[in-house]
């Protein structure tokens, strides 16, 4: 089965953006309140949630983006990477390739 391809994120069936940028009802969704934070009233809300995506991302940033998504680890800086760690609890970077080293101090 091939995935679902569209040609505006509100068209997913999955996608959020219907209900947060376009007003459209969605008894899924629930905002989240950083969505609230963005304005005083839904208009002003759905307005600046908009202007978060008016920006293309660089190829650079959409690579970096991909390849950690391919290792099923979290995008963004180290220091990111760390606090998301320490918040979640569990590991969101790619462990080290290989087996661990042998510590000279254990038995055969």
């Amino acid at each position: 089965m091939r995935p679902e391809v569209v040609t505006r994120p509100e068209r997913y069936r999955w996608s959020s953006r219907g209900g947060n940028a376009m007003g459209e009802q969605d008894d899924l969704l629930t905002h989240h309140m950083l969505y609230l934070a963005l304005g005083i009233n839904p208009e002003e809300r759905r307005r600046h949630y908009r202007e978060l995506f008016r920006t293309d991302l660089d190829q650079r940033s959409i690579a970096e983006i991909r390849a950690s998504l391919n290792k099923n680890c979290a995008p963004g800086s180290n220091r990111f990477k760390a606090q998301l760690e320490t918040l979640l609890g569990r590991r969101v970077r790619p462990a080290k390739m290989g087996r661990p080293r042998k510590h000279l101090d254990e038995p055969r």
